[in-house]
């Protein structure tokens, strides 16, 4: 019958491998921290939670608004199924 050996790892291998994981797992753990300084910086300045889905829905768009803005000659067609368009 066929023995398999056991893959045996160098120590420079585990270092690094170690490495990597802890590098991805303090970088998920800073990027968790930031959104939550995020959100409780935005619960102080609006006194409440608000959903993000409720600020979009409040906010006009403004890559459409500054583009209309900024031509004399533009027309806004209004929105499409995906995205708005303005024609100039």
């Amino acid at each position: 019958m066929y023995r398999m050996k056991a893959i045996r790892f160098s120590s420079a291998i585990k270092k690094g491998v170690f490495g990597l994981l802890a590098t991805a797992l303090g970088l998920l753990v800073a990027g968790a921290a930031l959104e939550f300084t995020f959100l409780l910086y935005y619960y102080a300045k609006d006194g409440d939670y608000i959903p993000d889905s409720r600020k979009f829905e409040n906010d006009p768009n403004a890559f459409i608004a500054e583009i209309t803005r900024s031509k004399d000659n533009c027309r806004y067609l209004g929105q499409c199924n995906l995205a708005s368009q303005a024609v100039c």
